[in-house]
């Protein structure tokens, strides 16, 4: 079954970015076709490019997958439009560097503080943590995820699972599909005075309603940092 909101977003998000095929293709190492069949929704990407994907476009993978925010979207744009500004070559590295990084505030993280502290960045490991973690039994997790108990020995070994049971895995654990594959909590603030700083910098002749519009940006990005 094709998932609808999963290729929306990955058109959306290029078009967004101002990439064409090739450039994506090219960046996470497949054909033109390749990322083509991604975007209509006839191949799923791997666990790995899905990875890549994210974070290109500075959005979680559950995001990607499932997620549909208008203000998501129309804080990215703004931030891409920013990037296309002219401004002198510190100016330009910096806008990159926050729009990578703070856009990634949007990214969902751990739900459960103490979670969070025992993942890895290995997901086969995290998978197994999971199942230690919530003292459960492989077959226990077989019938939760509705597969076989060999399943959840090769997953936990050396074996990519679906996305659907990435899915049911975030169910269980409490945690994101990002931060299970990747163990990594990407949620990241700015302090305003900060903020302000680095835009006088980008840019001599940013207007400062434009630094106001960056501040709350920050502030708008934090409140839905969790709604898909």
């Amino acid at each position: 079954m094709k998932n609808i909101i999963f290729q929306d977003n990955l058109i959306e998000l290029r078009s967004i970015c101002g990439d064409t095929i090739e450039v994506i293709a090219n960046r996470i190492g497949v054909s033109k076709r390749g990322l083509l069949a991604y975007e209509s929704g006839k191949i799923k990407p791997t666990i790995e490019k899905l990875v890549e994907l994210a974070d290109i476009y500075g959005a979680s993978i559950d995001f990607l997958i499932h997620g549909r925010n208008t203000e998501y979207i129309k804080h990215i744009s703004f931030l891409h439009l920013i990037k296309k500004r002219e401004m002198n070559p510190e100016g330009k590295s910096i806008i990159t560097y926050l729009l990578k990084e703070y856009t990634r505030s949007f990214m969902e993280c751990s739900k459960n503080e103490n979670e969070k502290k025992y993942l890895t960045n290995d997901i086969h490991n995290n998978l197994k943590l999971i199942r230690e973690y919530s003292k459960q039994t492989r077959k226990q997790i077989a019938d939760i995820l509705g597969c076989a108990e060999p399943s959840i020995h090769a997953y936990e070994r050396d074996t990519m699972p679906s996305y659907e049971a990435l899915q049911k895995y975030s169910q269980l654990a409490g945690l994101s599909m990002h931060f299970i594959i990747t163990g990594k909590n990407l949620c990241v603030s700015f302090k305003d005075k900060e903020l302000e700083r680095l835009a006088l910098i980008a840019d001599h002749n940013l207007p400062l309603t434009s630094i106001k519009i960056i501040t709350d940006l920050i502030n708008d990005l934090a409140k839905i940092s969790t709604r898909v």
